[in-house]
């Protein structure tokens, strides 16, 4: 449980205190991690979407139940995620050695 601290949406403060309760607290939505570490729900949902954009945090959308939408859930970013997010558009081609001519591929 965070401390009886004033923090303010957008600070480093605020972001720390909402990935640590993520880290505890993996895969809930931001109203049950804002109960859950006692932190005010504006704060978590702002939190969250920066640490989207950053590629800390991953949203897993959730199926749409007859014609209500349920609540998007949150983990922290994994090793590889954090990578992909970081490149975006970026495409693995087949390695090329110094040594092979401009326009050919090596072959393994």
């Amino acid at each position: 449980m965070t401390a009886n601290i004033i923090l303010t949406p957008g600070t480093d403060e605020a972001r720390s205190a909402v990935a640590e309760a993520l880290r505890n607290h993996p895969g809930v939505t931001a109203r049950k991690l804002a109960g859950q570490a006692n932190l005010p729900l504006p704060l978590v949902t702002e939190a969250l979407a920066a640490m989207e954009a950053a590629g800390t945090a991953t949203r897993t959308p959730d199926p749409i139940k007859g014609n209500r939408k349920s609540a998007d859930t949150w983990h922290p970013a994994t090793a590889t995620s954090r990578r992909r997010r970081r490149r975006p558009g970026h495409r693995r081609r087949a390695d090329a050695s110094p040594t092979t001519p401009p326009g050919h591929l090596a072959t393994q």
